[in-house]
């Protein structure tokens, strides 16, 4: 069996997409061949037994990209109607390029399935829906589509770098954000949060780690704009975003982890329990699966995050250890790297 994969990036450097590459490096060994049609023009070193070529892809000019895209990837497929080997696709996050093939692949009889984990039913993933064999998502939140083609396989978060360790003693003075800077994000509730909990006594450091995305560099300059007197203190700061494997040792040196995006699973909180730090959050899909700090969790419950926090702050530590445990061994059997391709390729080689 020969597989295509129709990725973003295979650029090692890339800080948004530079997981693309691990992930087309898991599949090393267990197809004939590996042929990646990629979007930056930057491909990195290669890879032994995969094909790497790019499309050199301009969001600014989709036609032209468009049209080099299907240089690329037709000939592909339609080469495998002359081989003895069957062909799958895998596209991971690029419903656009899928969707410009998918018609294609499907009439044919390729198999083809695309990675979505977004809340938003755009239309080019409506086309895909149509025509693709199946679409492959983290959480049943991750996906606007509920159907027979939809399959929730998890995070694919690389569990022996983010490896659990307990704690001597748990403080809950430092918490940290890591993401997009996106209005999406709703981080005016965590600097909220902060004021909230400082006039008490109690959290007094939020680090806001992260950058903002296109079209919102503007959000994130009103809120340093409007919260000078809590960066010049010292209790809010705001930093530049970290490649991932700088990550697990700058968590460990805060004592919890907030977000207040209310979408889909983000990846970031399921990486901050991997480790074992606690996670003040207010997102529905986490606190479905992994528990609230006040109790059971229903859709009908209504949480700030000031409540779970509280709710943290007077856990008994015994208790609060054994819960993070447990949570982190929970995010290993469903959201590790290594369940996540297994459940890939039972998928793709079905």
């Amino acid at each position: 069996m020969n597989l295509l994969v129709l990725n973003y990036s295979m650029n090692p450097n890339s800080l948004v997409f530079g997981h693309q590459r691990e992930v087309v490096r898991d599949l090393i060994g267990h197809f004939d061949s590996i042929q990646v049609i990629t979007s930056d023009p930057t491909t990195g070193p290669m890879l032994d037994g995969v094909f790497v070529s790019s499309s050199a892809w301009k969001p600014g000019k989709k036609l032209w990209s468009s049209y080099r895209f299907l240089l690329l990837a037709l000939p592909i497929i339609l080469r495998s109607r002359k081989s003895q080997k069957n062909l799958v696709i895998f596209s991971y996050m690029t419903e656009v390029q899928s969707a410009l093939i998918a018609p294609i692949s499907r009439v044919l009889g390729i198999r083809h399935f695309l990675w979505y984990a977004h809340t938003s039913k755009s239309l080019f993933l409506r086309w895909c829906h149509f025509w693709v064999t199946g679409i492959l998502t983290s959480t049943k939140d991750s996906c606007p589509y509920e159907s027979s083609k939809v399959s929730v396989i998890g995070q694919a978060i690389d569990s022996d770098r983010f490896k659990y360790s307990g704690r001597a003693k748990y403080r809950f003075y430092k918490g940290i954000y890591v993401g997009r800077f996106d209005r999406s994000k709703n981080l005016e509730s965590i600097i909220n949060f902060l004021r909230e909990t400082s006039q008490i006594g109690l959290a007094s450091k939020i680090s806001l780690v992260g950058e903002a995305t296109m079209g919102n560099e503007q959000y994130i300059k009103s809120l340093i704009d409007s919260n000078r007197d809590l960066l010049r203190a010292g209790t809010l700061e705001i930093s530049a975003r970290v490649p991932n494997n700088h990550l697990p040792p700058l968590l460990k040196q805060f004592d919890f982890f907030i977000n207040s995006f209310s979408g889909s699973l983000d990846k970031s909180l399921v990486e901050a329990t991997l480790i074992g730090l606690p996670v003040v959050t207010v997102n529905p899909p986490y606190l479905r699966e992994f528990g609230s700090w006040q109790g059971s969790y229903t859709p009908a419950h209504r949480t700030t995050l000031i409540d779970e926090y509280l709710a943290l702050y007077n856990l008994e530590p015994g208790a609060l250890e054994e819960t993070c445990k447990a949570r982190s061994q929970h995010a290993v059997l469903m959201h590790s790297r290594k369940m996540w391709l297994q459940r890939l390729l039972r998928i793709l080689k079905a």
